[in-house]
């Protein structure tokens, strides 16, 4: 069988987030806005790359999703979008890891996270689960004097269904 790309279905694929705000509550957000695909080559992932468009962001309060597209923190206007394109994915028996390069603000850091990957009979569509975290502080994600109050770690999750370009 030869490699399939797969387009990301964003009206059916979810990217969401969590982090906690003042040691006991948790600020939940997704992005609605993003793109990407990935390759297949004999049902084993091979390749992946996204851009998440920071505009994008959801918390359910339009004063705080202001807040965190703004110059001060995620700095939409100067850096619109989060990418993602993978460097390495090891498929072993029961475990799978996809590694990568994660720029947010202009800042790249390697992640990897486990990552699980089920397709559709007939294959023309497959869907990707990621759940991972990050340290906000490692891409300078910082709120100033609000900062003692929000998590290091940021908790994100994706629900990629791809579609098959053929």
């Amino acid at each position: 069988m030869s490699a399939q790309s797969y387009n990301f279905d964003a009206k059916k694929s979810t990217i969401s987030f969590k982090v906690t705000h003042m040691g006991f509550l948790t600020v939940k957000g997704e992005f609605h806005n993003f793109s990407g695909k990935f390759t297949l080559n004999n049902d084993n992932l091979e390749a992946i790359e996204s851009n998440v468009k920071v505009e994008s962001i959801d918390t359910k309060d339009k004063t705080r999703d202001e807040s965190l597209v703004d110059k001060a923190y995620l700095n939409a206007g100067k850096y619109p979008y989060i990418n993602f394109t993978s460097t390495n994915i090891k498929t072993t028996f029961n475990t799978n890891t996809l590694t990568g390069i994660l720029k947010i603000k202009n800042v790249k850091r390697e992640i990897s996270m486990p990552f699980e990957l089920v397709r559709s009979q007939g294959k023309e569509e497959a869907l990707l689960k990621i759940s991972t975290s990050i340290n906000r502080k490692d891409f300078k994600l910082n709120f100033g004097p609000m900062d003692v109050f929000i998590g290091d770690h940021i908790k994100i999750e994706l629900k990629i269904l791809g579609i098959d370009n053929l």
